[in-house]
């Protein structure tokens, strides 16, 4: 439902373009009741008519695009999309009217064009919050060999609050990421976990039955790798974990199934690296990014 009210205001944002597209033609060689107005240079009307009002909708239809995933549910991903796709076609529509038939009166003009500036500053200050959020930390990061196959969405994750709830709870998880398997709600329920790294394992718990109960990462593995980072995957599935304290690991081996133990309210994974008590960035997927929310990372 909110997909559909989504797309509907896009709609409307393309219907209105394209309306004034139409009231524009029409009006095309009517002389205004108060006598010949002002008139504008070209150069002048191609900045403040044409160009400042389209690169407004142009930055705010990508700050659109941006924010949806980082900040609302996956859900509505679709309406996002659509909104940001009829914004930028609204904003097409409007340039390109107001390209073929100039304004012949100056003072509408300017005024077309302040607009057109202060919609192009929000833009750009709604690019340059979601780029900030979106940046990596300036931290080393660790890269890590696949924990799981396939397509996976970043439920949790980046330098923020805004995106990353783990963020001081405590502070070694500030750059902890969940993953949830892209597909059907239960897709990540058993998926293979592998050894991202090589090393030794820490710790191994396989007890944990259910959501609830014990400590919040459930089931856990944590593997130290030889510089001393240690890694925890968490959340798995119980009696799934087939190694043990001491053993030692080679990165992409299977060691367990993802689940929904610990504090889970859904079936993910939890993965998170700390070095002498201090969050290390991981960069993930075959192309070794810094794993934002809302991203999709191939695995």
């Amino acid at each position: 439902m909110a997909n559909i009210l989504i797309i509907l205001v896009a709609l409307l944002f393309i219907g209105s373009a394209v309306f004034r597209a139409l009231k524009r033609k029409t009006e095309a060689g009517e002389e205004p009741e108060n006598g010949p107005p002002e008139e504008v240079e070209p150069g002048p009307y191609l900045l403040f008519g044409v160009l400042l009002p389209f690169l407004g909708g142009c930055a705010v239809a990508y700050a659109v695009w941006a924010f949806f995933p980082l900040f609302v549910s996956a859900a509505v991903l679709l309406g996002g999309r659509v909104l940001a796709v009829g914004i930028a076609l609204a904003s097409a529509v409007d340039a390109f009217a107001a390209f073929r038939k100039r304004d012949s009166d100056a003072k509408a003009v300017r005024r077309k064009g302040i607009a057109g500036a202060v919609v192009l500053l929000c833009g750009l200050a709604g690019v340059g919050f979601i780029s900030h959020v979106r940046g990596a930390p300036s931290e080393t990061p660790l890269r890590l060999k696949s924990p799981v196959q396939g397509e996976w969405r970043v439920v949790a994750g980046g330098k923020s609050y805004l995106t990353n709830y783990h963020r001081g709870r405590p502070s070694a998880q500030n750059y902890a990421v969940d993953l949830v398997k892209v597909g059907a709600p239960d897709a990540s329920l058993g998926a293979p976990v592998f050894a991202p790294v090589s090393g030794t394992i820490q710790n191994a718990v396989n007890t944990r039955r259910e959501a609830g109960d014990g400590a919040a990462e459930g089931n856990l593995v944590v593997i130290q790798a030889p510089d001393g980072t240690e890694i925890l995957l968490g959340h798995l599935m119980e009696g799934s974990i087939r190694v043990k304290r001491g053993d030692t690991v080679e990165a992409g081996q299977e060691i367990a199934a993802c689940g929904g133990t610990g504090s889970a309210v859904e079936p993910h994974l939890h993965v998170h690296a700390e070095r002498g008590g201090q969050a290390v960035p991981l960069l993930l997927g075959a192309r070794g990014v810094f794993a934002v929310r809302g991203d999709v990372v191939r695995f």
